[in-house]
């Protein structure tokens, strides 16, 4: 009693205010055949403080009306058995027009608030539905086998080709279309619990990702004859079929890889092909990889990745501006791989360096005056299109003070 005698207090407080009048809500409801739809359900919520909620039904002319309302803001929704409602799942009276926007009405004081013709979808009559299910690897995208599907009260086993149909009964209810629970269980894959709504008398079509269950595969990779260590922590390393981002692959400095993969089952085994790549070394692809059923496949032979190489070559002349003196002690240095070439009127070549990767190049020089020059540059070798990299002029200075 309390509280309805504090309801109608609230009230008329709005209605009492000095000069302010209540108005009038009104609006019309049709099908999306543009028909009039009697007897739709209609509630109103005002938005002010204290909030309430006032309900109305449509009547032969498709039109409801909300009469003596406080001044103020409101939020509108509808439904009709049988009709998708245009109220959202977070609960009245938060609703969309068939725009995607809220449908609200302000009341100004004595005046009457026209809504704009509100469209209600046909959700069809009661009847069978068709669904058909399609399975399918959420990582690799293959379909999935051996499935255990539960649609409502309707049941199926061990599909081979990853296809499920079912005929299940629907009735459209004042919230449109109910949702069936589906449950669908499969050997190393992880369960998985949702709902769907199918229309009646059509075939309904969905294609549902399973999570596989995850394994590991492991190795080792080395670089083939190049001293650098460190370059083993940019290897991407990838698997074919799938995102390069599930696979997760870690790379450490010695060259120890960790990717993960869907685990093989008792009666299904999985393999995959392994992609190794490193700029400025060749490609490796390590096939037919069986990954386990629990834990990790360690790759056992060291896999060695292989530098793509080219000729490099130079020139060099002395502070004096011409080629330094003819002596076996001018020589051009690579200081990362620990080579050298002899520098022949002014000219150097080394014939296999690896591409991609900055190096660092020291000129030791005789000029005419018997002086030690030297000089330094950095490159990186790169493949444009000949079978040479040419280093730009490099001068020495002299080491003499």
């Amino acid at each position: 009693m309390k509280l309805l005698l504090y309801f109608i207090l609230s009230i008329g407080v709005f209605a009492g205010s000095a000069g302010v009048r209540n108005g009038t809500i009104r609006g019309t409801v049709l099908d999306d055949s543009n028909n009039i739809l009697q007897g739709a359900y209609v509630i109103t919520q005002f938005e002010g403080d204290p909030p309430f909620q006032r309900n109305a039904m449509t009547n032969s002319e498709g039109i409801y009306v909300f009469n003596n309302m406080p001044v103020g803001s409101y939020t509108i929704g509808f439904s009709k058995n049988g009709y998708q409602s245009h109220t959202l799942s977070e609960g009245p009276p938060a609703t969309n027009d068939q725009h995607g926007n809220i449908i609200s009405a302000y009341v100004e004081s004595g005046a009457t608030y026209t809504v704009s013709p509100v469209r209600l979808s046909f959700l069809g009559a009661s009847g069978q539905a068709i669904v058909r299910l399609k399975l399918v690897d959420s990582y690799t995208g293959e379909v999935v086998k051996d499935s255990q599907v539960i649609l409502g009260a309707t049941s199926s086993n061990g599909s081979s080709n990853g296809f499920h149909e079912t005929t299940v009964s629907v009735t459209p209810n004042i919230d449109g279309l109910p949702n069936l629970p589906l449950i669908i269980n499969t050997p190393g894959y992880e369960g998985l619990e949702e709902q769907i709504q199918a229309i009646p008398n059509e075939v309904n079509e969905f294609t549902v990702e399973l999570t596989p269950h995850l394994s590991a595969i492991q190795g080792r990779v080395e670089l083939n004859g190049f001293p650098f260590p460190k370059l083993l922590s940019n290897a991407h390393i990838s698997v074919d079929n799938i995102d390069i981002e599930k696979v997760n692959a870690k790379v450490d400095s010695g060259g120890f890889f960790h990717i993960s993969v869907p685990a093989s089952t008792d009666k299904n085994k999985r393999s995959f092909n392994v992609r190794i790549h490193l700029q400025g070394f060749q490609d490796i692809i390590i096939s037919n990889i069986i990954s386990p059923i629990a834990g990790a496949t360690t790759i056992q032979q060291t896999i060695k990745l292989t530098p793509i190489t080219i000729m490099v070559r130079g020139q060099v002349t002395s502070s004096s501006g011409i080629a330094p003196k003819v002596s076996a002690m001018n020589q051009a240095f690579i200081k990362e791989l620990g080579i050298s070439a002899n520098i022949q009127n002014g000219f150097f070549s080394f014939l296999q360096i690896p591409t991609s990767i900055p190096l660092s190049l020291k000129i030791i020089q005789l000029n005419i005056e018997n002086e030690v020059e030297v000089g330094e540059a950095k490159f990186t070798a790169i493949r444009n299109g000949t079978n040479q990299f040419i280093i730009p002029g490099i001068i020495s200075t002299s080491t003499k003070k």
